[in-house]
């Protein structure tokens, strides 16, 4: 096995769709939204009422977890350092399936998750998010010096690269402000009281989420490459659309399955 080998584009321009080979770890990946699902139905089965509250809680502990399964689908769609994984790469792969696991395993009730000064869960919970994130930016800056691939692989790299660093900024400020309360560290010019309730990370983590949207839409959508097809070439990469079709088909039947 090699210690390292450079990121390869997965899907070429005017080349065969072929569906990749299957990958155990992808669905061992998946599994952890099977924790992930059961601990989200607890926020709505524990919390006294389904009203706005409980459901804020809901979407910023479920869309921002959603959002690190795409960014693996995302990437994994249109770079591989397959065949021959590497030492190093493998490793990369458990750290992205710990910080998983993690930000799923710390979704709690809202009772727990507002209280950050009595409880770290949702303070795990954030920094899981702002590594795991840390990661994918890790990769597309591995992409943009070392890829094998069309030129408009780096183009694409240096694109998702930009695209991620507000919605990583806001997780940092969502683990900034849960660890102050955790760790006894006040924000609010000394009054302790404040420490009893705080949302401010469960809105961050939302913000977050929500910027990844709308970045997501303005690149793709708004500001996507138009014109004539060598331009679309020059400045993006295709996904591999089987590759894509076998992980939604994957994740769903496990999730309707469990």
């Amino acid at each position: 096995m090699k210690w390292w080998s450079p990121p390869k584009q997965r899907q070429r321009w005017n080349s065969s769709q072929i569906l990749p080979s299957d990958n155990w770890g992808q669905i061992f990946f998946d599994l952890f939204y099977v924790g992930g699902a059961y601990n989200l139905g607890n926020v709505l089965k524990i919390s006294d009422s389904l009203g706005p509250r409980t459901l804020l809680y809901f979407c910023a502990a479920g869309f921002p977890s959603m959002v690190m399964w795409y960014d693996k689908l995302y990437f994994d769609a249109r770079f591989t350092t397959r065949p021959g994984h590497d030492a190093f790469h493998r490793f990369l792969e458990i750290l992205q399936l710990c910080c998983v696991a993690s930000a799923l395993s710390r979704i709690r009730s809202v009772e727990v998750e507002s209280h950050p000064c009595d409880h770290i869960d949702i303070f795990e919970f954030s920094v899981a998010l702002f590594l795991n994130s840390l990661l994918t930016i890790g990769r597309y800056v591995e992409v943009l010096n070392f890829v094998e691939g069309d030129p408009g692989a780096r183009v694409v790299a240096k694109r998702d690269i930009l695209c991620r660093i507000i919605p990583t900024m806001l997780l940092l400020v969502a683990t900034i402000s849960s660890g102050n309360s955790y760790f006894g560290i006040s924000d609010n010019g000394g009054d302790e009281d404040e420490c009893a309730v705080n949302e401010k990370p469960v809105w961050f983590c939302l913000a977050s989420w929500l910027s990844t949207i709308i970045i997501g839409y303005c690149s793709q959508i708004l500001f996507a490459p138009k014109g004539k097809r060598q331009c679309i070439e020059e400045t993006s990469v295709p996904s591999n659309v089987h590759f894509c079709m076998h992980r939604y088909g994957e994740w769903f039947m496990l999730m309707f399955g469990e």
